[in-house]
């Protein structure tokens, strides 16, 4: 079968994936992946930007991290803080940029579950050339309880809230300096990032 794909273009390279994050989904792997971390914080120091590919510590300790977020989301806990608050960044779609300056939620895919049963972009797939794509200004207290939502895979967010929820065929991320970003979890770094639809690919499917 046929499966669509992104294309994530920064400064350094291109690439196709699946999945885009940055804000909750780069600071979520920061925390699973403490060495992917680490070379992230040196390029944020300045020294010259690389890949920092991600190895993390399986399903358990991701969903321990959900679990902890969640439940510190509804007191505005310092470990639910870590995660959402809005990363600074400036975040266009299709040309218009959006009116606010930090997002605490970016994220593009061609898939409905990014894992977990999390399925922010439960559209995923649905027109090969323009992924879903979420971007979400909401604070933590207001993000953390919505996981609700985000387990039924229906919108977390709409307007007049900093939200943006619908197919698009591209989505800018443009850093003040070098920022985290994810793809297909591997945590990277980059000052822009532009995403748009990649090619189809032809993906086996075992029989049952």
């Amino acid at each position: 079968m046929r499966t669509p794909t992104l294309a994530i273009t920064t400064e350094l390279d291109r690439r196709v994936g699946f999945i885009f994050g940055t804000g909750l989904v780069a600071s979520f792997f920061e925390l699973y992946d403490p060495r992917a971390a680490e070379a992230e914080r040196a390029a944020l120091r300045g020294e010259p930007i690389v890949d920092a590919p991600s190895g993390g510590a399986g399903v358990a300790a991701a969903a321990k991290i959900v679990a902890r977020v969640f439940a510190e989301s509804f007191v505005s806990g310092p470990y639910a803080r870590r995660v959402l608050e809005p990363l600074p960044c400036d975040v266009t779609v299709d040309g218009r940029r959006l009116p606010w300056e930090a997002s605490s939620l970016v994220v593009a895919s061609v898939l409905r579950d990014l894992g977990l049963g999390m399925r922010v972009t439960h559209r995923g797939g649905e027109d090969p050339s323009r992924p879903h794509v979420v971007v979400s200004g909401l604070p933590p207290r207001a993000l953390g309880p919505r996981m609700t939502r985000v387990l039924r895979g229906v919108p977390i967010g709409a307007p007049p809230e900093p939200h943006f929820d619908d197919l698009a065929s591209e989505l800018a991320v443009e850093f003040p300096t070098a920022g985290p970003f994810v793809v297909d979890g591997d945590l990277r770094v980059a000052r822009r990032v532009v995403v748009t639809a990649g090619p189809s690919l032809s993906v086996l499917v075992p029989h049952s």
